[in-house]
């Protein structure tokens, strides 16, 4: 029982970590494509 629950809380972090990853890449890699441009309007909404 106590085995099943680490295993599955192990998976659970492993998941959202690379879930994580993925949308730090995509975030950067669109940021990166707009040279900045939604970075600024992010952090500038005039």
């Amino acid at each position: 029982m106590r085995g099943t629950f680490l295993r599955n809380l192990y998976k659970s972090v492993r998941l959202a970590s690379l879930g994580q990853m993925v949308s730090n890449t995509l975030i950067s890699g669109l940021l990166y494509s707009d040279k900045g441009g939604a970075l600024m309007a992010l952090t500038d909404p005039v």
